[in-house]
């Protein structure tokens, strides 16, 4: 019977020469145990990539939050779709202001410079968070904020200069994604084996 690996049949060697031709050349595979081990952990791998990649998606969407500008929290409400989806507690992030108070402090009118967190507004907010999600079966996540002030905000007018946020986080979940994989691919390397992910820690800068 022939082995079968990775979902293809490998004839045994003598089923191979026994095919006619004038050139016949075999192969086998000397070590099938070990072979299968590898075979069987790729589900495995697979788990654990989909697992990382989904907490580094809710980390980085978190630390978004913090970005953002706030004033009554309907653009922080804008981000929330995959968070919600998920069921994700960003219960502490979303009015934080330790991110922001520098600029806070910089805008133009009295207003302005003061936090005025409401609650009604952050939903009417999550009205207008739009979320595209192919998981499980593809780690492809995107959302898009679609509160009408976002991007003068994020890009600035002729009377405020922009902030960025977006791109901030963008470039800090680029960072972290490159730090956790690479880490997590040493411990592969040190175990010999498929192991579990390390655990995504909360952005805290």
């Amino acid at each position: 019977m022939p082995n079968q690996f990775f979902g293809v049949n490998i004839p045994s060697p003598n089923e191979q020469l026994g095919k006619g031709g004038p050139l016949r050349i075999s192969f086998s595979v000397d070590n099938p145990e070990q072979f299968k081990k590898f075979e069987e952990s790729i589900p495995k791998f697979d788990e654990y990539y989909r697992q990382l990649y989904f907490n580094l998606v809710a980390e980085i969407h978190k630390y978004l939050l913090r970005l953002t500008p706030l004033h009554t929290g309907k653009l922080r409400g804008g981000w929330t779709a995959f968070l919600d989806k998920y069921r994700i507690d960003y219960s502490r992030q979303l009015f934080d202001t330790s991110l922001y108070n520098a600029f806070k402090k910089a805008n133009k009118t009295p207003e302005y410079r003061t936090y005025q967190p409401d609650n009604m507004s952050v939903a009417a907010g999550k009205t207008l968070s739009k979320l595209e999600d192919k998981l499980p079966g593809d780690t492809d996540i995107s959302v898009e904020n679609q509160v009408d002030y976002k991007d003068f905000l994020e890009f600035g007018t002729s009377q405020i200069p922009g902030r960025h946020f977006t791109q901030q986080a963008v470039y800090k979940g680029e960072w972290l994604f490159d730090k956790y994989f690479e880490k997590w691919f040493k411990k592969m390397e040190d175990a010999g084996a498929i192991v579990e992910p390390p655990k995504v820690e909360e952005i805290d800068i």
